[in-house]
């Protein structure tokens, strides 16, 4: 039997990542182990990501009252706002259970060893490496922002904002035929990196966007301040997609001036559902596949451009809350 696949009873789960109060994250033992069912299995875990702009909220207890339920990942325990176990991006190898020995990812919080059930994970196939396979939620993301706004070839697209998700975005973009995608990230890391992949047109902020001249903008900084920013640079009856999660921070934008005489359009994208311009044909599933068939370049791995031991975790985030993350995706480490 190979090392990985042990019997269900021998396992326990393992100690996860708790935010106890805001800034401060420890690694906790777990206080009981599930019982096993014949349809859940026990997750060795492999490699993580750190989703920065969400987690960041989290750890700082930014998550409205009224969108606790909503913000909840799935097998979260404790609740909003403290003590909270938060995180929604593993990737490892089923050590029992159905499907023993297959590389997996799953929705679940920062944890060494877990069970959950057989059919909410997410088979990684043979050319997808384990250690990339924890991007999913970013390049999910990306692409039902994509769909959100639906790009036609040949347009003229501005991505605001090169983390996580704003450069998976932008490289998604750069490969729709005829589109030609600017980056406006002040921060040099990133963009050093996003132009290892193919983005060769960079801005050194949103403010140095010319006004009036994209097609559609992605806004992805999560910062309110630069919204009104990607609104101007967006052409008459362009769109901009909002891709910010702000938490309980109020948005204040100045509509006048030539955002109704442009007609311009502010468009919300959500990855919880399958975005409506996909239409009928396209349901969770088989976006899924999409995005694990995406994974398969190899351009993807210049994304992680930190990684930290999963013991090293909770002083990472401590400083992600207090100071910001000037990278584009963190991997944890098991």
């Amino acid at each position: 039997m190979p090392p990985q696949v042990r019997v269900a009873n021998e396992l326990t789960s393992g100690p996860a990542l708790w935010w106890e109060a805001p800034g401060r994250a420890v690694l906790r033992a777990p206080e009981g182990s599930p019982s096993i069912a014949q349809d859940r299995v026990w997750i060795e875990s492999c490699f993580g990501a750190v989703s920065a702009g969400t987690e960041r909220l989290v750890g700082a207890g930014r998550v409205p009252a009224s969108l606790q339920s909503s913000m909840a990942c799935p097998h979260m325990d404790g609740r909003f706002p403290f003590p909270v176990k938060y995180g929604y991006s593993v990737a490892g190898r089923v050590a029992a259970g159905p499907g023993a020995g297959s590389s997996v990812f799953a929705l679940h919080p920062h944890q060494s060893r877990f069970s959950m059930p057989a059919g909410e994970l997410k088979a990684v196939p043979a050319n997808v490496p384990l250690s990339r396979a924890p991007l999913y939620p970013f390049v999910e993301t990306a692409l039902n922002a994509i769909w959100d706004a639906e790009i036609r070839p040949g347009e003229r697209v501005a991505v605001v904002g090169g983390g996580g998700v704003g450069g998976a975005v932008a490289y998604l973009a750069s490969r729709i035929a005829g589109v030609n995608v600017t980056l406006a990230e002040p921060e040099s890391e990133r963009a050093r990196v996003l132009e290892k992949v193919g983005l060769r047109e960079a801005a050194a902020s949103a403010a140095d966007l010319p006004s009036d001249a994209y097609d559609l903008v992605f806004h992805c900084t999560g910062q309110p301040a630069v919204l009104p920013h990607a609104i101007r640079a967006c052409g008459a009856q362009g769109r901009v997609v909002e891709l910010s999660w702000y938490g309980d921070r109020v948005v204040e934008l100045k509509l006048g001036l030539d955002f109704h005489h442009g007609r311009k359009r502010i468009i919300s994208s959500q990855v919880g559902a399958v975005s409506p311009a996909a239409g009928p044909r396209w349901n969770s599933e088989r976006r899924t596949q999409a995005v694990m068939g995406l994974l398969a370049d190899p351009a993807w791995d210049a994304f992680f451009t930190h990684e930290v031991a999963f013991v090293e975790l909770p002083s990472f985030l401590e400083s992600l809350v207090a100071d910001g993350y000037r990278g584009l995706v963190c991997r944890v480490r098991y």
